[in-house]
Order: structure tokens, then sequence, then C-alpha cells
């Protein structure tokens, strides 16, 4: 059970910093790009995209601080969670002798998860940017393949990790 878990402190890895620092930078750079091009966006911007990447979809130009609230969000609350690893849910027994592996493991997945997102809803922004004036026209169609493949290969790697080396029965 959860709550009976063996709570330990664990610094942040160099992974997590580094992915602290990207995510940080990125968000800083879309919110910085949306001001500076604020002042050039016509009223209506794309605001959806069909199959092909083209937009088809059109609305307000305030929509644009949507997706930068969204990842601002996903940051906070994946940073928050990353903080209670004692609390996740394993596909193994956690014991005093793996949890510094198995939530450090579990700290990671959590953080890779939450510079993918970032990233992506970045690219989204910059895309709807790039297309409401005029210098790029749509979405790329590989983003949500290439996206789900990343994200499921990430899930998968961390739960290979998680399995490797395991010694006891799965919970």
């Amino acid at each position: 059970m959860a709550s009976q878990r063996i709570r330990i402190s664990i610094p942040k890895t160099y992974s997590e910093i580094w992915h602290d620092t990207i995510s940080i930078a990125v968000l800083c750079v879309i919110i910085l790009y949306i001001g500076l091009l604020w002042n050039s966006l016509p009223g209506q911007v794309p605001i959806h995209f069909n199959t092909e990447g083209n937009a088809d979809g059109w609305g307000s130009r305030t929509i644009l601080l949507l997706l930068p609230g969204i990842s601002l969000l996903l940051y906070v609350g994946f940073s928050i969670v990353s903080r209670y690893p004692h609390r996740f849910n394993y596909p193994i027994v956690i014991t005093e002798e793996n949890a510094q592996e198995k939530y450090t493991l579990s700290r990671l997945l959590v953080s890779w998860i939450k510079v993918e997102m970032i990233l992506v809803l970045s690219y989204i922004e910059w895309s709807m940017l790039q297309t409401a004036v005029g210098e790029y026209r749509g979405i790329s169609i590989w983003l949500l393949p290439v996206f789900i493949a990343v994200l499921l290969g990430t899930i998968g790697w961390y739960f290979f990790q998680m399995l490797r080396n395991t010694k006891k029965p799965l919970a």
C-alpha cells in the first residue's frame, strides 16, 4: 500500500535539473515571442488545424495565451507531483533496498513527460503564431504520431527500467 511505503528524501538528478531549465526557458521564450508579435497579430488567429496540418479554425488572438497558461500549469503540477514518489503506483513491490532507485526512476519519468509536454505545446503555439503572421502554413502532420511515439516510448523505457533487476515478485 502506498501510504505504508518508505519516505525518503532524494535530491534532484542532473537530468531533472536540465529538464526544469529547458522547460522554463522554452516557456519564457514562447511568452516573449507572443509579446513581441502581439501588436502585429491579426484579430483572428488559427486555433485549429486539420489532419493535413492546415489551419481550418480561427478565433480571437487572446486564445494564444491559453497554451502557455496550460504549459505553466503542467509544469507546476508535474513539479509538485514529482515530490511524492512514495505515492505513485508501481509495477513492483517497493522495499527499503530498492526505494531510492525506483523513486528516482519514477521522478525521471515525470520529469521527461513534463519537458515533452511543454515542448509539444510550445511547438503548437509557435505554429499558430507563424501561421497567423503568414510565415508558415500550419502544423506538421507528423506532430501527433511522433509525439505519441515519443511519449509511449518514454513510458515504456521507464517501465522496462522499473522491472529490470527486480528480484521481488510483481505487485
